[in-house]
């Protein structure tokens, strides 16, 4: 007999229909999907699909699913598992929230914490925060680019991310990018980045952003919620603020607004669930 997953898809960091990133949530009992996981990515070939099983050390044998109680999400992307995929972690949040009584729950993903609120439009997520260096770049990393970065910056070690700022009011959609360039630029992803505006009025900040990891079979993405949280602590370096919004100009878009404290980075979006599914294995 064949086994079949039930799957809920969720749109998150949406301005609008159809757009921002799409994650897979399948809810499980079983803490090990294992060879399952990437046969069923694989098959789906979306962007995150994740799954999320009740963290019995957390819990203590506690299924009341009360506030507080933890959970254990993995995530998948079809090149393998991603050690922080925030939109992944926003989806499933959302996802428990619409089955329980919560409104805060802890999610386990590989040895990171992350602590989820419901939120009236979606989900806030406090991720750990991560540090920001500024940092000269190799020259073949600057050519993948037609323009000269202000500044740049790197995180989380060799396999972490660059950061390239750009000068204030960059259209970042005019970037030129050698693709094929970048794909052999060792294992950092990379983030480009630009000041919009600053409305004094209103203290609302808009930083725009792009994301790619080409290494990773991810050309660019959508809506990338870790990248957020690197933006969100270069930008509060050079700012000194602590909110502000920040606009992926992909080709679906990404909206997002980031809140900066000592130790974390609370990402805040709106997620919705666009479909219900069942998918054999």
């Amino acid at each position: 007999m064949n086994t079949v997953i039930p799957l809920s898809t969720i749109n998150v960091f949406s301005r609008g229909p159809l757009l921002g990133n799409k994650a897979i949530v399948a809810i499980s009992d079983n803490p090990e999907p294992g060879s399952l996981s990437l046969k069923l990515i694989r098959q789906i070939n979306e962007a995150a699909l994740c799954f999320v099983s009740p963290d019995h050390a957390a819990n203590i044998d506690d299924r009341s699913y009360t506030d507080g109680a933890g959970y254990q999400v993995r995530c998948f992307s079809p090149s393998g598992p991603i050690s922080f995929c925030g939109h992944g972690l926003m989806a499933a949040a959302h996802k428990l929230f619409s089955l329980h009584q919560s409104s805060s729950i802890r999610l386990l993903s590989g040895k990171q914490q992350f602590i989820a609120e419901k939120t009236s439009q979606g989900v806030k997520l406090f991720c750990p925060r991560i540090t920001t260096l500024l940092h000269r770049a190799p020259t073949h990393i600057k050519r993948c680019f037609d323009l000269k970065p202000e500044h740049i910056a790197s995180a989380g070690g060799k396999q972490g991310y660059w950061i390239f700022n750009f000068a204030d009011g960059t259209d970042l959609n005019k970037l030129r990018i050698d693709h094929a360039r970048l794909k052999h630029c060792g294992k950092r992803a990379v983030i480009v980045t630009s000041l919009c505006e600053q409305r004094k009025a209103t203290k609302n900040t808009i930083c725009r952003m792009r994301y790619f990891a080409p290494q990773y079979g991810a050309r660019e993405d959508q809506a990338t919620g870790s990248a957020c949280v690197i933006v969100a602590d270069f930008w509060q370096k050079k700012l000194r603020e602590k909110s502000f919004t920040i606009v992926q100009q992909s080709k679906d878009g990404g909206f997002m607004t980031v809140e900066c404290n000592h130790d974390t980075i609370a990402l805040a979006g709106n997620t919705q669930t666009i479909g219900h599914n069942e998918w054999p294995l």
